[in-house]
């Protein structure tokens, strides 16, 4: 799944648990809209379950991702 939708009130968020869920097994998330699309919890949830498989992340809520970001330590996360 690739994200390249502007940032709105409507689309804040919009990768969260229940939409992310929805993708097949194993599938891969891509996004390089904006970091305040993805809820970050929902997707380390995902990651660790083994349904998303990958998530490859351009943007991010704070950037530059900080030091102590749990991505960093986040098998799956490129």
């Amino acid at each position: 799944m690739v994200c390249l939708l502007p940032l709105t009130a409507q689309t804040t968020n919009i990768l969260n648990y229940n939409n992310l869920s929805q993708l097949p097994q194993g599938a891969a998330v891509i996004n390089v809209a904006r970091g305040e699309h993805l809820d970050d919890d929902a997707l380390i949830t995902l990651l660790n379950s083994g349904h998303i498989d990958t998530a490859y992340l351009d943007v991010f809520k704070q950037e530059p991702l900080p030091k102590e970001h749990k991505f960093w330590q986040q098998k799956g996360f490129l």
